[in-house]
C-alpha cells in the first residue's frame, strides 16, 4: 500500500505478481489498493486485468472494485459494458458511486441508448439517483425521440421530489406532445387521402360497367332491328 499512496504504479503492479510467483497470495485489501490506484490514474487496460485477477483468484469483488471497472468501461467507451457491471452491482446491492453512475449515464445518453437509461432509471433507487438533473434529462432526451409514454412516468416521479418544473423540461414534453400530433394529422390525411382515392376507382369502375351496359344495348338494338329489316 505504500508504493500505491507514492503513486508507484509499476512498481505496485510488479510486486503483486512477484507475490504470486513466489506462492504468497495478496489479500484482498491489497488487490483493492492497486486496483483504485490504476483506476484514479485512468489506467483502463490494467484495471480490467486486475478485475480478472481478483475473479480468478475467487476474491469477491466489492463496490470500490466493481465502480473501478465501471469506469474503466466508460473511459474505454464501453458504456454498455459499464451499464452491466451497474446492474450487477444493483442486484446485489451494491451502490455505484456517484462518478461510476454519471459516466455510464451520460455516455449512454451521448450514444442515443434512451431505452438502457430508462430502464436503468426504474432499477435505482432514491438514494443512488444523484439530482434531479438525471430526471430531468432524461425526460427531454426522452421527448425529443418521441418515447412520450416513458417521458410521463419520469414526469411523474419527478412531481412526486419537487413541486417545480423547469421551463426546458417542460417544453420539451410539450414540443414533444405537438410532434407527435403533427405526426398523427399528417397520417390521417394520408387516410383520407387514400380512402377518397379508394372510392374514386370505386366510382370510375362503376361509371364504367354503366357505359359497357349501355353500349351493350344499344349494341343489342341495332342488331335487332338490322335482323328484322
Amino acid at each position: 500500500s505504500g508504493l500505491c499512496i507514492a503513486g508507484h504504479k509499476e512498481e505496485a503492479w510488479k510486486l503483486l505478481h512477484d507475490m504470486k510467483v513466489n506462492g504468497l497470495q495478496p489479500e484482498p485489501e491489497t488487490y483493492r489498493i492497486v486496483l483504485s490506484m490504476f483506476s484514479k490514474a485512468n489506467k483502463v487496460v490494467e484495471v480490467l486485468k486486475l478485475f480478472n485477477e481478483i475473479l480468478e483468484d475467487g476474491i469477491e469483488p466489492d463496490a470500490k472494485a466493481c465502480n473501478a471497472l465501471v469506469k474503466a468501461f466508460c473511459l474505454d467507451q464501453k458504456f454498455k459494458e459499464g451499464l452491466e457491471v451497474v446492474e450487477m452491482m444493483l442486484g446485489r446491492e451494491l451502490n455505484p458511486n456517484l462518478v461510476s453512475l454519471n459516466m455510464v449515464v451520460e455516455g449512454l445518453f451521448n450514444s442515443g441508448e434512451l431505452d438502457e437509461v430508462f430502464a436503468l432509471w426504474e432499477k435505482l433507487n432514491d438514494n443512488l439517483v444523484p439530482t434531479l438533473t438525471f430526471h430531468h434529462r432524461l425526460v427531454i432526451e426522452l421527448s425529443k425521440a418521441g418515447k412520450l409514454a416513458k417521458a410521463e412516468l419520469v414526469l411523474q416521479d419527478i412531481k412526486k421530489k419537487s413541486s417545480t418544473l423547469p421551463d426546458d423540461v417542460s417544453a420539451a414534453f410539450v414540443d414533444g406532445l405537438s410532434k407527435v400530433e403533427s405526426i398523427e394529422k399528417v397520417q390521417k390525411d394520408k387516410l383520407g387521402v387514400f380512402a377518397k382515392a379508394q372510392k374514386d376507382v370505386v366510382d370510375i369502375d362503376d361509371g364504367l360497367s354503366k357505359v359497357n351496359s349501355f353500349t351493350k344495348a344499344q349494341k343489342d338494338a341495332i342488331e335487332a332491328e338490322e335482323s328484322v329489316s
